[in-house]
């Protein structure tokens, strides 16, 4: 296992209701899928050097407003990652998925964070096609600025 660090910055943010078809993950009991988040980075990461990471967020919460346009229909509770992208300059990509883990901080101060968790499995294409491990993310919400860390396995698939 190598050690992987990304560090992205939000380019776009997209907030669509949920595609038929997608979001096929149960949100967690009470509670409802309110919006598709589709988000553009652009990253610096280790094993890829610069390039673009691209982010689909299956969000969940208390619905209350049904009629309204994402993100105005409810309250956000978190989600999960339907698709994780990042695209190395020579085109290869790593595939990854994951899930909302928590806050840290206050809400609204400079300290606050989102934290998720990145799973690598058998995601991507050129050096990537088989890809393994695991990470954290921490999110700053206010900025969309990311930094991503932990550990991968990529190459020939082990037999």
């Amino acid at each position: 296992m190598l050690p992987f660090h990304s560090v992205a910055t939000l380019v776009q943010l997209e907030q669509v209701p949920v595609p038929t078809g997608r979001c096929t993950t149960p949100p967690p009991p009470g509670l409802s899928y309110l919006w598709l988040s589709k988000a553009t980075d652009a990253a610096t990461s280790t094993h890829l050097g610069r390039g673009s990471h691209h982010i689909e967020l299956c969000v969940y919460g208390l619905l209350t407003n049904p009629s309204a346009a994402p993100p105005n229909n409810g309250i956000f509770m978190g989600y999960f990652v339907d698709r994780q992208m990042w695209t190395a300059a020579n085109g290869d990509q790593l595939l990854a998925t994951g899930e909302f883990l928590g806050v840290i901080g206050t809400p609204g101060t400079p300290d606050f964070r989102v934290k998720e968790s990145v799973i690598f499995a058998d995601g991507g294409t050129g050096r990537f096609q088989f890809a393994e491990g695991t990470a954290e993310a921490l999110i700053n919400p206010m900025t969309g600025a990311s930094v991503v860390n932990g550990w991968i396995r990529y190459g020939q698939k082990e037999k």
